[in-house]
């Protein structure tokens, strides 16, 4: 990995070295299925992007994966990963902003995610064939 995301995986706030390790792993494997991890200014976030430019999710160093923008990503794709980690969608307002949420923020702790990280790169990778 390159040295932005070594960085930020440092100073990622998570609840355990466990966790630190299963985003490592996690972020190794969506490069190898060809996305794009793409650290933000300061080390603060990554990005994981398509070749083609869309995004699939950010997740934050303060510990939060953020998932905005259906019109991009499909309004399916986010009902199907609020099923699978069993949150919340957030539909109000502009589509654009439509996103995962666990209720009070519009976002979930990075650590509700990795449990079925594996399930959410093959739902990536389904919602990559459709396009």
């Amino acid at each position: 990995m390159n040295e932005k995301i070594e960085n930020f995986l440092k100073e990622v706030s998570l609840p355990s070295n466990s966790d630190q390790q299963i985003l490592r792993t996690l972020l190794y494997e969506l490069m190898n299925a060809g996305f794009i991890a793409e650290a933000g200014k300061n080390n603060s976030y990554i990005h994981i992007k398509t070749q083609s430019g869309t995004n699939y999710g950010c997740f934050t160093k303060t510990g939060r994966f953020r998932n905005y923008g259906s019109r991009l990503t499909g309004e399916s794709y986010l009902d199907e990963l609020g099923g699978l980690l069993g949150v919340e969608i957030y539909k109000k307002g502009s589509d654009h902003f439509w996103t995962v949420t666990d209720g009070k923020l519009k976002s979930i702790c990075i650590a509700t995610l990795l449990p079925f990280y594996r399930d959410w790169i093959v739902l990536l990778r389904k919602e990559v064939s459709k396009n």
